[in-house]
């Protein structure tokens, strides 16, 4: 009898044992899918960044050429020839 339950313990310790590594090998695997998308995420984002970066520089740059264009308009006597400044 003593025998019967020390081997059905042992059996119930092994199942256990395999049922809590089961569930901490879906969770570190959970982890490194969820770790995956936010690294996806992130270079996604500092895309995005990097992108609005560009385009505000090139909101400022289009903003100080229109007001050099009506500076020169507005002021003929600045530079020799206005036109050949505005075109360039």
């Amino acid at each position: 009898m003593t025998l019967f339950v020390q081997q059905y313990i042992s059996e119930l310790f092994s199942a256990l044992a395999l049922i809590l590594s089961a569930a901490a090998n879906w969770r570190s695997a959970r982890t490194n899918r969820e770790s995956k998308a936010v690294k996806k995420n992130t270079r996604r984002m500092d895309m995005l960044i990097e992108i609005e970066r560009k385009n505000s520089v090139v909101g400022k740059l289009t903003l100080v050429t229109a007001q050099k264009i009506l500076l020169l308009q507005q002021h003929d006597s600045l530079v020799p020839s206005p036109s050949k400044e505005i075109e360039r």
